[in-house]
């Protein structure tokens, strides 16, 4: 086995799919903060802890875009298809 095929089955089956469970956890949070801003928006410190929610869970998205880039860079420069690619004949 030659390490291009060993590091597409990891890339597969390893990376790819945290990536993709670490991204919906940054959404999750992104919902959760919409929902306690909705929530507590009667308060001065509900709207404090809306923003600081939105704020995070923003950073968070924005960090998982980047590590998508990375990645695809990485997976590039090393010779290893993505699984979107595969998809394409």
């Amino acid at each position: 086995m030659s390490h291009v095929t060993l590091l597409q089955k990891i890339y597969t089956a390893v990376v790819t799919p945290v990536l993709w469970i670490l991204f919906g956890a940054a959404l999750i949070a992104l919902m959760w903060g919409i929902a306690v801003c909705i929530r507590d928006s009667g308060s001065d410190t509900g709207r404090e802890t809306c923003k600081r929610h939105l704020i995070w869970a923003m950073i968070g998205l924005l960090i998982m875009f980047s590590v998508f880039g990375i990645t695809s860079i990485v997976a590039d420069t090393l010779g290893v298809d993505s699984p979107q690619e595969q998809l394409i004949p």
